[in-house]
């Protein structure tokens, strides 16, 4: 997403964005555009998530193939010149841009294994597998064969 927006200034109240990650090669000036074509007041979500697992307990052990996956997909969303952690450089970027009032949420998102007795957890978890599987494949296949060595 290169292309400048030619929306005319304060036209929304509302701008979501998702898993736009590895796609934008200036996400500083694609925030200014949005502060642009935001109406007084009006919001902005980003709901962007790691490439890469950050884990909190023990369900996915330090050599899971997900986390090569995520080193991986970083280094070469580097060589890219496409961010994959924009969602730990959003708030800052945001506040950048000139957003006031930006509040982020986290939330966990199971990739593996099972997660406890919570069945929503579980289900995402699902959905996620779902997810994953049937779109890895379009997702990595032009970065990783015109990036890595």
């Amino acid at each position: 997403m290169t292309m400048r927006w030619t929306y005319a200034p304060e036209r929304f109240d509302f701008i979501h964005i998702r898993e736009l990650f590895g796609s934008i090669p200036d996400w500083d000036d694609l925030f200014r555009q949005f502060y642009r074509a935001l109406k007084p007041g009006g919001y902005i979500e980003v709901v962007e998530h790691s490439v890469r697992p950050v884990v909190d307990d023990a369900t996915m052990p330090p050599d899971h193939f997900y986390r090569t996956w995520g080193k991986t997909v970083i280094k070469a969303g580097e060589r890219f010149g496409k961010s994959f952690s924009i969602w730990k450089e959003s708030a800052d970027r945001l506040k950048k841009a000139g957003f006031e009032n930006v509040v982020e949420n986290s939330h966990k998102w199971p990739m593996n294994g099972r997660w406890g007795d919570d069945p929503k957890l579980h289900e995402l978890r699902r959905w996620n597998q779902f997810r994953l599987n049937g779109g890895i494949e379009g997702f990595m296949l032009r970065l990783l064969t015109s990036t890595l060595e």
